[in-house]
């Protein structure tokens, strides 16, 4: 596959649905799979904070209330499967990462021409096989991709080039999820010192009430992707970041750093 022949169809209007913000489809050529591109601005494109891309290997969908919550700090979404629905089929197909993280590398080249996104910095919110993906794509693009979130993932399908991510990352795991902890344990070791791994604590010990696990991964997200994407540093005077809360350590000279409260 050449991800430099990647061409794309016409955009498609599509209406918004409750509470979501204004979408738009695409159609994108990579090499001989069509890809189906959905993109969420709520605002105008110049107060745009950034675009994240939220990729994923067939299965589930990006949850729609960490979409909203990324739309509701000022980013711009961008929706894609990485698999064709007769690939999806195939359980193996999401493991073909040098595949799909060519498949993003052209969705993410494609979209810095758009007119909405062009001039805005771009990052990553993959979980499962498609942070191998995303991984791979940013070892790739280089300054590209300002930052990568991965959810639960499956970085170890990315291990060969985990030091050549010039994007800070954050790696966030369940304490529970003991086979991905300790390839995301693994990985953490090998990225470089911006990134940080966070091991989600149990819940009973924040002073907040995070009844749905998901929020927890919102919040995370939107304050490392509005840091690194969208340079909004936290002011002295606002109350206390939840990464600082739960204590995070860089990654490098301290292999075990996590998160637990």
């Amino acid at each position: 596959m050449n991800p430099g022949n990647a061409k794309a169809r016409p955009a498609a209007a599509q209406a918004p649905s409750k509470d979501a913000a204004p979408s738009r489809l695409a159609w994108l050529y990579s090499g001989a799979a069509l890809l189906t591109l959905e993109l969420s601005l709520a605002g105008p494109s110049g107060r745009c904070a950034g675009w994240v891309i939220l990729p994923r290997a067939g299965g589930a969908s990006a949850d729609s209330a960490l979409r909203r919550a990324l739309q509701a700090a000022g980013f711009g979404t961008l929706l894609l499967d990485l698999l064709s629905e007769t690939e999806a089929a195939d359980p193996a197909a999401a493991f073909d990462t040098a595949l799909l993280a060519g498949r993003l590398a052209a969705a993410t080249r494609w979209l810095s021409q758009q007119p909405e996104a062009r001039g805005k910095r771009l990052g990553y919110l993959a979980g499962g096989p498609a942070s191998g993906a995303a991984l791979r794509a940013a070892a790739e693009l280089g300054n590209l991709v300002a930052a990568v979130v991965t959810l639960a993932g499956r970085v170890d399908l990315a291990a060969d080039c985990l030091a050549a991510v010039a994007a800070p990352t954050l790696l966030v795991v369940n304490r529970r999820d003991r086979l991905v902890l300790a390839a995301n344990r693994d990985a953490a070791r090998r990225l470089n010192s911006a990134s940080r791994l966070v091991v989600a604590p149990s819940f009973r010990y924040l002073r907040q009430s995070l009844k749905d696990p998901s929020v927890l991964s919102a919040l995370l997200s939107v304050e490392w992707l509005s840091l690194h994407v969208a340079g909004v540093v936290p002011a002295p005077s606002q109350r206390p970041s939840i990464l600082s809360l739960l204590g995070v350590a860089p990654v490098r000279g301290r292999a075990a750093a996590a998160a637990t409260v």
